[in-house]
């Protein structure tokens, strides 16, 4: 077996877009275009485990580690394709349980190893999220471009979220 991926990840809430999307071409990020979404998460007792389906590309079955945390954290993935995103998801639903779905708008830029997610949520709004592959970079160094970056986008302590979507939606349907 393969070992997981890896990379560094900040996830903010968005309080301007138009500013984020601004800096993006400031910072000359290259423009990956705009996906739609919509991640299913599954119970499962270790970890998170979503099935993906994006209106550009294949379905996909990400399994991922991650504490929750607010600030930058490392998170553990894998990812394979999914050729019937349909029956997939009725086998997991009736294995697992669904948890929760999520679907958003992700505006992708790319600058050098990092991805730069500009997203709206459905019921939760606008959020920015980098993420740093790790590839052959070591942890600092990738804190510190996180940290170039957050400042950049002008992040406060204040907009930091510590959970996935799935988290936030599920406490936004518990209130």
């Amino acid at each position: 077996m393969l070992p997981p991926s890896q990379n560094l990840e900040l996830k903010a809430l968005d309080s301007s877009p138009a500013r984020s999307l601004r800096v993006c071409h400031e910072l000359k990020a290259e423009d990956g275009g705009l996906l739609m979404q919509q991640d299913t998460y599954f119970k499962v007792p270790h970890g998170r485990l979503k099935l993906r389906r994006e209106s550009s590309a294949p379905a996909q079955l990400i399994a991922y580690e991650r504490a929750d945390r607010s600030d930058a954290r490392e998170s553990l993935y894998r990812i394979t394709q999914v050729v019937d995103a349909t029956e997939t998801e009725a086998i997991l639903g009736a294995a697992l349980g669904v948890e929760v779905q999520v679907s958003k708008q992700r505006r992708i830029f790319l600058l050098e190893n990092v991805r730069i997610h500009l997203d709206l949520v459905a019921d939760l709004g606008s959020f920015i999220e980098l993420e740093a592959l790790a590839g052959r970079s070591a942890p600092a160094d990738l804190g510190v471009k996180l940290t170039e970056l957050r400042e950049a986008f002008q992040i406060e302590d204040c907009d930091l979220v510590s959970g996935s979507y799935g988290d936030l939606k599920l406490a936004v349907s518990s209130c």
